[in-house]
């Protein structure tokens, strides 16, 4: 949270995907011992995971008040989603690619494709309270105060 009001939370979010997807990577082609497979794990699960710190207030701060419930809802349910997805779906990398390819599409190539998605969204401008990001945002959708 800290690193995201002090460079912007979108930001943050980009970073960490691709710091995730590194480590990912590495997981999967860089493992000779248990200490790097742990240590890789390790950062994987922390940069991919640790997103959340800044990805909650800024989902927050991006939809006016009465949709604010509902979209952080809608994100948590993609995020869930998403890990279910990949749980049924992995035997299915597995087989054709092998283990290795596999864990590389996953952990590596998806939190890329989390970087490609997080492009196409708008960046909080640091520093607003949040009664003005929200009046930013009805007057970016011509919403009325009154709806909300």
């Amino acid at each position: 949270e800290y690193l995201g009001n002090k460079f912007g939370r979108r930001e943050i979010i980009l970073i960490w995907f691709l710091l995730g997807g590194i480590a990912g990577t590495c997981f999967a082609f860089a493992l000779h011992t248990a200490g790097q497979m742990s240590f890789w794990w390790a950062m994987y699960y922390f940069f991919t995971v640790g997103h959340t710190g800044a990805f909650i207030p800024y989902v927050m701060e991006s939809f006016p008040t009465r949709s604010r419930g509902t979209g952080a809802s809608f994100i948590s349910f993609a995020t869930w989603g998403g890990l279910l997805l990949a749980g049924l779906t992995s035997q299915f990398f597995a087989s054709p690619f092998g283990v290795i390819i596999a864990t590389f599409l996953w952990l590596g190539i998806g939190s890329w494709v989390a970087i490609l998605f997080n492009l196409g969204t708008k960046r909080v401008k640091l520093g607003l309270e949040m009664e003005e990001i929200i009046t930013r945002v009805l007057n970016d959708y011509n919403i009325s105060k009154r709806f909300i």
